[in-house]
């Protein structure tokens, strides 16, 4: 029993040295996470977030582009890295999160965690890389054989910004543009979902094998969404089946019809879409509204 307590006690021990102790942030860089959904996708960025004035009170106006965000690939001192990019941020690595795969500047960047780096030219584009690493300090054990993925954009001049500040903006329903912002610059990417219709799909699928299949209408829902988008069919009838033969739920009306009758128009199997439709306006559940609205279409 005395050995059972002090091996417990030893494994608290080890666990609770693991941990860390809570402490201002170095140099008052405090911690900042964004996060921007594109549809079902989420792209996060979390930074530590210098000032132009430093943290003895020094002015650095017109001093950080170029001094600060040094210039190109650079020997810092410390380190392996001989020839290192910018940080974009403070402290530990700027870290890029993406749940699914996404094109960065038109690049394809698969989902996953990149540590964020910028290097930062005299003149012409800027160069932002995303690296497999994504949990070291800084830039100083940068490693080019590390890259996921190297996009150049132009840098934008912008209103002054005390705070190095990461956003999103031009938000659409495939697309959003990030950017970070200090001083008087502005350098953004944009992110684009080239398959989000599909994304969708892939997630109405995960939804449906949850508490959200318990009710007939979400899978009315997400055949609808295929019909309208003429993806997926087939399993978008298979869903409307589900619908119908789901026990407790399951019930044929005008609604059921009437989707299957849309797969099928998406199809351009006019004859069984009509067949649906046929049965649709006979079915005792059909409104006179609802058919109503069939005889204008």
């Amino acid at each position: 029993m005395k050995k059972l307590i002090t091996l417990c006690m030893l494994m608290w021990a080890v666990t609770a040295s693991a941990q860390q102790l809570t402490t201002p942030p170095s140099g008052d860089n405090q911690k900042s996470k964004v996060t921007q959904f594109i549809g079902p996708v989420e792209v996060s960025i979390a930074y530590s977030s210098p000032d132009v004035h430093g943290p003895n009170g020094e002015d650095r106006t017109g001093k950080i582009w170029g001094e600060v965000a040094h210039f190109g690939f650079i020997d810092q001192g410390f380190g392996p890295s001989k020839a290192a990019p910018w940080r974009a941020g403070a402290n530990e690595n700027t870290v890029f999160s993406v749940s699914h795969d996404v094109k960065i500047e038109g690049k394809e960047l698969k989902a996953g965690t990149y540590g964020l780096f910028l290097a930062v030219a005299k003149e012409g584009p800027y160069t932002w890389i995303f690296s497999k690493n994504s949990s070291s300090w800084g830039s100083y054990f940068y490693d080019p054989k590390e890259d996921a993925l190297r996009v150049d954009v132009m840098p934008l001049e912008a209103p002054y910004k005390e705070w190095l500040t990461f956003g999103f903006e031009d938000r659409l329903p495939s697309s959003a543009k990030a950017y970070l912002r200090w001083e008087k610059k502005r350098i953004p990417f944009t992110i684009e979902v080239a398959n989000i219709n599909e994304v969708y799909v892939s997630k109405m699928r995960d939804d449906l094998r949850s508490s959200i299949g318990f009710k007939q209408e979400n899978w009315l829902t997400a055949a609808q969404f295929c019909a309208q988008h003429k993806i997926n069919l087939e399993e978008a009838l298979k869903w409307v089946d589900q619908s119908v033969s789901n026990p407790f739920i399951g019930v044929e009306n005008f609604n059921t019809y009437q989707t299957r009758a849309a797969i099928y128009r998406a199809m351009d199997k006019i004859t069984e879409a009509n067949a649906q439709m046929d049965k649709a306006i006979k079915d005792p559940s059909a409104t006179v509204q609802d058919i109503h609205q069939y005889g204008r279409a």
